[in-house]
């Protein structure tokens, strides 16, 4: 029986298109809309990406100046203060002026995390290390004043602050 045909079916299966309602407009207007919108975003990106400008970078005051300043402060107390405190005030004016001028942590770590970080950085001439480890084991000295230590310190400070500026100003390009 292979030329008798399989009987009709009533009615014939039509596409689902027929069936489904169609897309309504207001939902292709906003997929263009918000493709738009994203497509903006990124080019408007792109060119601030692109187009930015080395801007001045506006510096505030010399670091080094103030930390000179906070050294001359200390000159009055050489006198009054015990060695520890005066060895102790002498590291938080070096430790602030490192932490500014390097963005370094050294502010906020131990003596002994500062020193072992600090021999990694090849940023720190190597009399600023050995100055911060001078300081460490004088604030931990016998309280007494030492009039001739503490203004070794203050010398030291001076001469330090002036290499650690030397070599900053080496760094960076002019």
């Amino acid at each position: 029986m292979p030329d008798e045909e399989l009987p009709a079916l009533p009615h014939d299966i039509g596409a689902p298109e027929d069936y489904l309602p169609g897309t309504p407009l207001w939902v292709w207007v906003a997929i263009a809309v918000v493709s738009l919108a994203i497509i903006a975003i990124i080019v408007c990106l792109i060119r601030r990406l692109c187009t930015k400008k080395a801007q001045p970078v506006a510096f505030g005051p010399d670091q080094y100046i103030l930390a000179q300043q906070c050294l001359g402060n200390l000159t009055d107390q050489v006198t009054s203060l015990p060695i520890g405190r005066f060895a102790s005030a002498v590291s938080l004016i070096m430790r602030e002026c490192l932490s500014h001028v390097l963005h370094d942590p050294a502010l906020y770590e131990t003596d002994e995390e500062m020193a072992v970080r600090l021999e990694s950085l090849n940023r720190v001439p190597s009399s600023v290390r050995s100055f911060l480890l001078d300081l460490s084991s004088a604030k931990y000295a016998r309280s007494q004043v030492d009039d001739q230590r503490a203004l070794q310190f203050l010398e030291q400070a001076s001469t330090v602050l002036n290499e650690i500026r030397q070599s900053q100003s080496s760094e960076t390009p002019a």
